[in-house]
């Protein structure tokens, strides 16, 4: 008996652990960041789509990618003025 339900278990851990490995990989295809370099060098962005891990790890690359495209920012200025 414990043999007959063995196979069947077995299965089915492999059909969950294939469909959240898809289900991951959509959902990284989702995630999409935008961000700029703003005074001081200062990154600020907006992510979408993305778990809150994911969503930094890719906006990390998106702030280093725009401060590689935009260079050093110069001082903020007072608002005032």
């Amino acid at each position: 008996m414990k043999k007959k339900m063995l196979m069947p278990v077995i299965s089915s851990l492999v059909a969950l652990c294939i469909s959240v490995t898809l289900t991951t990989t959509i959902g990284h295809a989702q995630c999409g960041c935008s961000c700029w370099m703003v005074c001081d060098n200062t990154c600020q962005w907006e992510c979408e789509g993305c778990g809150l891990v994911q969503g930094w790890r890719v906006a990390q690359q998106c702030c280093e990618q725009a401060h590689a495209a935009s260079g050093d920012t110069g001082p903020c200025f007072p608002e005032n003025f």
